[in-house]
C-alpha cells in the first residue's frame, strides 16, 4: 500500500511530520468499497496520518463516479455508509 511510505519502517526516525489524506475515493461497487474501507481503516490507525476528508457537494450530480452525495431523497450512498462512516473518529 502506498500509504505505508508515510508510516513504514523506512521512515526517518526523527521525522515527526504528519499527513492528512485529502483526495481519495472509489466507485460505488462492492469490491472497491471493501478496498476503500481497508484504506480508511489504515489511515485511522496510523499514528502519523491525522485523518482523511470526505465531502459531498450538496446538489452535485450523484451519477459522478466518485460521488458521496446522498440521493435526492437524502439517503446516504453505499460508499459513505460502508466505508467512510465506520472510519470517522
Amino acid at each position: 500500500m502506498i500509504l505505508s511510505s508515510l508510516t513504514g519502517p523506512h521512515r526517518s526516525a526523527c521525522d515527526d511530520r504528519h499527513a492528512l489524506v485529502t483526495e481519495t475515493g472509489v466507485p460505488n461497487n462492492a469490491n472497491c468499497i471493501a478496498k476503500f474501507k481497508a484504506e480508511l481503516a489504515y489511515i485511522k490507525g496510523a499514528s502519523n496520518i491525522d485523518g482523511f476528508t470526505a465531502w459531498a457537494a450538496g446538489s452535485f450530480d450523484s451519477s459522478y463516479l466518485l460521488s458521496l452525495t446522498p440521493s435526492s431523497s437524502g439517503v446516504d450512498n453505499a460508499v459513505f455508509v460502508q466505508a467512510v462512516k465506520p472510519n470517522f473518529p
